[in-house]
């Protein structure tokens, strides 16, 4: 069976000029590992 992959999203132009840190993909990413799910991507879009 594959592993499955995942990106996550994330969406705010504070996250693209580096006003806020993107705390919330890391634990997204930490949460869906611990599922078995690899994330392939992240996106940060504003």
């Amino acid at each position: 069976m594959k592993t499955p992959l995942a990106s996550i999203i994330t969406i705010g132009d504070e996250l693209l000029i580096g006003q806020t840190i993107d705390t919330n993909s890391a634990y997204i990413a930490q949460q869906l590992n611990s599922l078995g799910i690899w994330v392939r991507k992240r996106v940060a879009v504003g």
